[in-house]
């Protein structure tokens, strides 16, 4: 059995975190972008209709792919929008209607599963 410093292995995947600090010498792994996205939440907005969400970036993601539903039971997740910024407006809903929402990162490991659902009402 190989230790875990063992030369002869490869890391497949690694993640650091943007605020670690690298070693001389260290190298970043490819990004983890299976795993679903933190801290996804809804942020004040006055634009009727609308629904203001941001989330924690993550590291290696490319793109963020934002889902709605209009029912949790059970959920029918609707492709949104796409943004390379880890924040997004979703506009055209029904002032005052509550919404869930969700969002996944694509990066070089492909796509991550959802982030934990969201109720968000849109903007009056």
């Amino acid at each position: 059995m190989s230790s875990v410093n063992d030369p002869s292995l490869t890391v497949v995947c690694e993640h650091h975190h943007p605020h670690d600090q690298l070693q001389r010498g260290d190298q970043p792994g490819p990004p983890c972008s299976r795993s679903s996205l933190r801290e996804l939440k809804a942020r004040y907005t006055t634009a009727t209709g609308s629904v203001a969400l941001a989330w924690e970036a993550r590291y290696g993601a490319r793109s963020y792919n934002v889902f709605k539903s209009t029912s949790n039971s059970p959920f029918n997740w609707v492709p949104t929008g796409v943004t390379t910024k880890a924040k997004f407006n979703v506009d055209g809903l029904e002032s005052g209607e509550d919404y869930w929402f969700a969002v996944t990162a694509t990066g070089a490991a492909g796509e991550s599963s959802l982030s934990k659902p969201l109720i968000a009402r849109a903007a009056e």
